[in-house]
């Protein structure tokens, strides 16, 4: 009976197992995903972003405060026909701040800035045409105060387009302070472009990076080019009928087991 006992523990806790690898699945795609990382490029980082990505996340560094039409690759490592032109004041390196010694150090303590009065501006260029695209800022610098607005057309706030003022402390990620959840819709170039500013004009105006995700799956609609994102999801219609035959094969192994018994 205890031999029993432990065969079904063994089918049910395999049946749990395998539906949470499902769970994860569901959670952890995110679509094609384009990730920028800002700082020396001693500190590169690899790693979901604050709000979007998976462990393991390849992310495009750049150590310069200005680039033309730099060659982006998603976050798989492959060619995607996207290009990055932007310009900004400067890049600080080994900022202080709650991320510190954390899991996300790399991709919060260092970061590109705007000196106050100015406006930082990035162009994406290759997209697909009039397609909506996630687009997630990350924001924390080592100075009280400083804000970062983001502007342009195509660019929708969900609910914030301005962070509350910089708490150096904070050492997590929450949208509307140290980061923005945004949307933004290609143009019929397939082109995405923003601005960053400091609304005041009295502190710098800081980003450490920046996610762009397709959540179709995909990029290179404009320029050639095409690297995926990973395979299709399934839908969480699909998952719920997966984790329902798991757990219906599990009880008819433990039904057959008891009737030989």
């Amino acid at each position: 009976m205890k031999q029993h006992a432990n065969r079904s523990s063994r089918i049910f806790g395999g049946a749990l197992t395998a539906i949470a690898l499902l769970g994860l699945t569901a959670a952890g795609a995110s679509g094609a995903t384009i990730a920028v990382n800002y700082g020396d490029n001693t500190d590169t980082y690899t790693g979901p972003g604050g709000f979007a990505g998976l462990i393991g996340d390849k992310w495009n560094q750049f150590s310069t405060n200005t680039a033309t039409s730099a060659a982006l690759t998603d976050t798989t490592g492959a060619a995607t026909g996207v290009t990055l032109t932007y310009s900004t004041t400067g890049i600080f390196s080994d900022v202080v701040n709650g991320f510190n010694g954390g899991p996300f150090s790399n991709l919060m303590d260092d970061l590109t800035f705007v000196a106050p009065g100015g406006v930082g501006s990035f162009v994406l260029n290759g997209l697909a045409a009039n397609t909506n695209y996630n687009l997630y800022l990350y924001t924390e610098g080592g100075v009280p105060g400083d804000q970062l607005n983001v502007s342009g057309a195509g660019i929708v706030g969900l609910p914030f387009t301005l962070t509350g003022p910089n708490n150096p402390a904070l050492g997590v990620f929450a949208n509307g302070q140290n980061g923005l959840v945004l949307e933004a819709s290609s143009n019929g170039s397939g082109t995405v472009a923003f601005s960053i500013n400091d609304p005041n004009a009295l502190l710098t105006t800081d980003l450490n990076g920046f996610q762009i995700v397709n959540p179709a799956g995909g990029f290179g609609g404009g320029g050639g080019g095409g690297g995926g994102g990973g395979g299709a999801v399934p839908e969480p219609s699909t998952l719920t009928m997966m984790a329902g035959g798991i757990f219906m094969l599990a009880a008819g192994a433990i039904r057959r087991r008891t009737n030989k018994a």
